[in-house]
């Protein structure tokens, strides 16, 4: 107003008309011009000027899809074909030569027994044999021949194992008092030490080093493994280069007592190593979902979720994009995408903003 009034007291507008009036009507045409084009300017540095204070926002599209859930971890190679080494019970351990985790080749000693009770042992049970042999000996003498006797059924029942038993340790003398690898494998486990007396289970565990080999993996029972299943691939590799793709689950073992899921992987036959620890990465992925957006479009308010969608509207001024908030419900995610519900499949959202966003904001689509 103030400049009004005084371009009212400097300028005398009567004078001023009638000095365009009395112009020659090439000059009107010129002065109009020139006013249009100081209006069309004034309105693009108007429309500039509005443009760059708006907010400048990336743009992207609501899609249906799928969320891929990938598990970076470790497994251990182990084998599903471990089998016990033992020998009869009762005998004295000398000597254990091999440890877990040792390569053995068929026919390597893997413990040896003491000698002298061995010895010792085989006397004994050479004289019991002979003992009962004995005795069958006189009980069929004292029989009229046509029956065998229960008594001499029974003795010689006994003497068959007491026979078995000792053709057990005259072999394991003729070995060189040691208990030998029945095949080629690794050691696994060790369940006897010098100076123990075998108990007739497994004294040594031996496993298959290149077939029947697993990858197993130890999850924390937590929503992450809630996501590995029999579909989930896996990949494997190790620090020696050797790797394997496409690899599917054997089996998951969810044991509650200490919160952990063990993952079983099937390996390749003579790719890797029992005992060598591997790089695992698990991929699984969901159903497939309506609408899918990247993980940078969701926004949180206390615990509920938004997006801003945007509508576009054609002005005077060309079209316009306004940011409308609206509350989505998660399906599920990842580190970059989610699956929700609340917008519609091909429903145009904000994925980016250089500023804070509010509901009916005017933003600039960035190029």
């Amino acid at each position: 107003m103030r400049v009004f009034h005084f371009l009212k007291e400097k300028v005398n507008l009567k004078e001023l008309w009638n000095r365009v009036r009395s112009l020659e009507p090439n000059k009107k045409v010129k002065i109009v011009v020139v006013f249009l084009a100081v209006m069309v300017g004034l309105t693009i540095i108007s429309r500039v000027t509005y443009q760059m204070i708006l907010p400048k926002v990336v743009m992207g599209q609501a899609d249906s899809g799928t969320i891929r859930h990938t598990i970076h971890t470790q497994g251990e190679v182990k084998s599903l074909s471990e089998s016990p080494v033992f020998t009869t019970e009762g005998l004295l351990v000398d000597k254990v030569v091999v440890s877990t985790g040792q390569a053995v080749r068929k026919g390597d000693v893997l413990y040896t027994i003491e000698k002298h009770t061995l010895d010792q042992m085989i006397a004994e049970e050479q004289g019991e044999v002979n003992a009962v042999s004995k005795q069958i000996q006189q009980l069929k003498a004292e029989s009229d021949g046509t029956s065998v006797s229960a008594e001499v059924y029974s003795l010689q029942q006994e003497r068959w194992k007491k026979e078995q038993l000792l053709q057990e340790h005259k072999k394991i003398k003729r070995a060189g008092y040691g208990i030998c690898a029945p095949r080629d494998g690794v050691v696994t486990a060790i369940e006897t030490n010098a100076g123990q007396k075998t108990q007739g289970t497994a004294d040594v565990m031996l496993a298959d080093s290149g077939q029947n080999l697993t990858a197993v993996v130890t999850l924390s029972s937590d929503e992450e493994s809630s996501y590995v299943s029999k579909d989930t691939v896996a990949s494997v590799s190790s620090s020696d280069g050797k790797s394997a793709d496409n690899l599917s689950i054997a089996s998951i073992d969810t044991r509650e007592a200490d919160g952990t899921v063990l993952v079983n992987i099937p390996l390749p036959q003579n790719e890797f190593l029992l005992g060598q620890l591997l790089s695992v990465e698990l991929n699984s992925s969901s159903q497939k979902y309506d609408c899918c957006i990247p993980r940078s479009a969701l926004n949180m308010e206390g615990s509920s979720y938004f997006v801003f969608a945007v509508t576009a509207e054609e002005t005077i001024l060309g079209r316009e994009y306004t940011a409308k908030k609206m509350e989505v419900n998660v399906l599920d995610k990842n580190r970059e995408s989610v699956a929700v519900e609340g917008i519609s499949s091909g429903q145009m959202i904000i994925i980016q903003s250089d500023k804070i966003l509010s509901d009916g904001n005017k933003v600039r689509k960035m190029r």
